[in-house]
């Protein structure tokens, strides 16, 4: 199979996860929202702010050194697979044993078997790593797909009864660790790969050279970014960080809309073109005409109708979370620009480059983040927000340095789409009609929506043939016998 058809099928499967998944979480937390408190929210944001710290430690890094490095020996996996499973080991341990100082630091006394049961999840994910890298750098991403859909829908099923029979934060907690047993035995049973009796450190010492610097670039990355976790979670309430998370979850949706269709697909990708800068140039204004044009249309509408949609899915008694989600909202573009960046120089071997730029990066957001605590719980979004948009100019420059794609015209790509939802904005802003949370949603959303894309035809924007394009050929792969709404003349 050709690097293109690989690329497509794989593009295909992330398109479906992008579609599903998010679909599929949408639909538990409107559950889970309705029948848990922000307290409960709150207090599963504290433990898991410190599980995924230590995620990126379980393999270091190895995973990605194992789909950068084009030739991998059987000799390096095994070393790499047994190393995981110590470090996933150790690291349960270690978590386990530090659950009463976490709890301690929160105040909060319940978080201490929270924490000390969700510590089981990194030898979960010692078993996998191998396995996931090796089917990832094959562009085999309908296993983690169906793997993760299918653990996905019965912990969510799992999380749900249980919170209906009254179990608060454990139902959150089961659904957390069930997905992952289930995930890991789907992967296993669908992974060709089996370890054998082979351990050498020596032979993975060039993958340790590649993988330390993304696994310590990843530690920066999650445990800076958690900063605003423990912050909220120990300056405000438990219920304020339940606000902060449930608002962080619409933003994430936004994100993965507009971004990770393809996004699990550029690193992979993109090692494989990584001595082709003209093609990778190519390959990326591409990918940012598509993606601004879906980010700046789901950003703006969901900006504009946050009130309504919290409201009409998860109740009034989120509301508080509004003002944190349109914080977000305003700075949301920077965050999937930056990962495709990430992707791009990852895919490059530029691991010294992304770990100089976070290092700064999050040296700023640390800042941000105690000037913005002098002025309350929005004065930390804020901070935290505006410290991505400084990592994105970093890491566009470096774009600009290591490809020959100027930051200006990185600048004026973006511009172009983003000035658009802000007129829209204004101007419904000014409309005096209004309706009911749900009919402000079906009416004034689908006029927003409208207006959104004939705006884009007007202007002869590229994201939306591009993102047209996409959605026709992922309809012809799942339905290759249908001619649907659409045909080859």
């Amino acid at each position: 199979m050709s690097l293109k058809q690989q690329g497509i099928n794989a593009a295909k499967w992330s398109f479906l996860g992008t579609i599903i998944s998010p679909l599929k979480n949408f639909i538990v937390s409107l559950f889970l929202a309705r029948l848990l408190s922000p307290d409960d929210f709150g207090v599963i944001g504290m433990s898991m702010a410190f599980v995924g710290i230590i995620d990126g430690l379980v393999d270091f890094g190895m995973g990605s050194a194992l789909m950068q490095k084009q030739n991998t020996t059987e000799e390096q996996k095994n070393t790499v697979f047994y190393v995981n499973m110590l470090m996933g080991l150790i690291l349960s341990i270690c978590m386990f044993c530090s659950a009463g100082i976490i709890s301690n630091y929160f105040e909060m006394p319940i978080v201490k078997p929270v924490t000390q049961v969700l510590s089981l999840i990194f030898i979960l994910k010692g078993f996998n790593c191998v396995q996931n890298a090796q089917m990832k750098k094959e562009l085999n991403f309908k296993t983690p797909f169906v793997a993760g859909l299918t653990g996905g829908i019965i912990s969510g099923i799992a999380g749900i009864v249980l919170a209906f029979l009254g179990c608060g934060v454990w139902s959150l907690v089961t659904s957390q660790l069930l997905g992952n047993i289930i995930t890991t035995i789907f992967i296993w049973g669908h992974s060709k790969w089996r370890p054998q009796i082979i351990f050498n450190l020596g032979s993975i010492k060039e993958l340790w050279q590649f993988g330390y610097k993304l696994s310590l670039t990843q530690l920066i990355e999650v445990g800076v970014n958690r900063l605003d976790t423990f912050m909220i979670g120990r300056a405000f309430s438990a219920a304020t960080l339940g606000y902060y998370y449930r608002a962080g979850s619409l933003n994430q949706l936004v994100i993965q809309y507009s971004y990770s269709s393809f996004g699990s697909v550029l690193f992979p990708m993109f090692s494989k073109i990584q001595h082709d800068y003209a093609l990778v140039k190519d390959s990326l204004e591409k990918l940012l005409h598509l993606i601004s044009f879906s980010l700046f249309g789901l950003s703006g509408f969901m900006y504009l109708f946050a009130s309504d949609i919290i409201s009409v899915v998860f109740s009034d008694k989120w509301l508080p979370a509004v003002p944190f989600f349109k914080i977000m909202a305003i700075f949301s573009f920077t965050i999937p620009f930056d990962r495709l960046y990430y992707s791009i120089l990852q895919g490059l071997g530029k691991s010294s480059e992304i770990l100089k730029i976070r290092i700064i990066a999050k040296s700023i957001y640390i800042i941000a983040l105690f000037l913005g605590l002098q002025m309350g719980v929005y004065g930390v979004v804020f901070g935290v927000y505006f410290s991505h948009f400084v990592q994105y100019m970093m890491m566009a420059f470096q774009i600009q340095k290591t490809i020959d794609y100027p930051l200006l015209r990185q600048l004026r790509l973006l511009i172009i789409y983003a000035f658009i939802p802000v007129i829209l904005i204004l101007g419904f802003n000014l409309c005096p009609f209004s309706f009911s949370p749900i009919m402000n949603i079906i009416i004034k959303g689908g006029i927003f929506s409208l207006l959104y894309f004939l705006a884009n035809k007007l202007l002869n924007n590229m994201g939306l043939d591009l993102i047209t394009g996409v959605i026709k050929e992922q309809l012809r792969k799942i339905f290759p016998n249908q001619n649907l709404f659409f045909h080859k003349n």
